[in-house]
């Protein structure tokens, strides 16, 4: 899989592009919080989807240039006309070249929508990552090699992020913490393409 996102970047660079040009087109420094490839979440089939955004000036970390979100509908859930049908996944920071920084999750209020099993997200996100074989050469195949590249570091923040909200539940505060806006992240982990090239 590293040699395949490899040769994917290489081609993209022969065309003068890297992976998140291909999201952004001819925009370097898109608006703050404006959501690519189009505003809202960019369904892709399988019930999956993601959108590109960047928090600008000082809220933006030092390398990076933003983050993807990644979503997948409610196929078993019912509601009311105005109740959010999906659920957030991860997000995957990157430089201004797409190179991945770190992958984390949010907290509920965040990106809204249903909260979700560390088991159902894994699951989910296996499904995202099996486009990385799909010959489509769009953003959501970027986003598929990423998934396949990191699967341990997921894992990872998956876990930190169940053992988390657990204890909120066992201190009876969950509801309240899930939307406080003093919390944005619950876990996360960094990534390294160049460690995964030598390794």
């Amino acid at each position: 899989m590293v040699a395949q996102a490899l040769d994917y970047v290489r081609c993209l660079a022969r065309r003068d592009l890297n992976p998140l040009a291909v999201v952004l087109g001819s925009r370097e420094s898109p608006p703050a919080f404006h959501q690519y490839p189009e505003p809202g979440i960019n369904w892709i089939g399988g019930g999956l989807g993601y959108f590109y955004h960047s928090h600008g000036g000082r809220s933006a970390r030092s390398a990076e240039h933003g983050h993807f979100h990644l979503f997948a509908r409610q196929r078993d859930r019912g509601g009311s006309s105005g109740d959010p049908s999906y659920a957030h996944l991860v997000g995957i920071e990157v430089d201004a070249r797409g190179a991945p920084l770190r992958v984390f999750t949010t907290n509920l209020w965040v990106t809204a929508g249903h909260w979700r099993s560390a088991g159902f997200i894994g699951g989910e996100l296996r499904r995202f990552a099996s486009i990385a074989t799909r010959p489509q050469s769009g953003p959501e195949r970027w986003i598929g090699m990423l998934l396949k590249l990191f699967p341990a570091e997921v894992r990872d923040v998956l876990r930190q992020r169940e053992r988390r909200v657990a204890r909120w539940r066992r201190e009876r505060t969950a509801e309240r913490r899930l939307w406080d806006h003093r919390i944005r992240t619950l876990s996360s982990a960094c990534l390294s393409m160049s460690a995964k090239t030598r390794s």
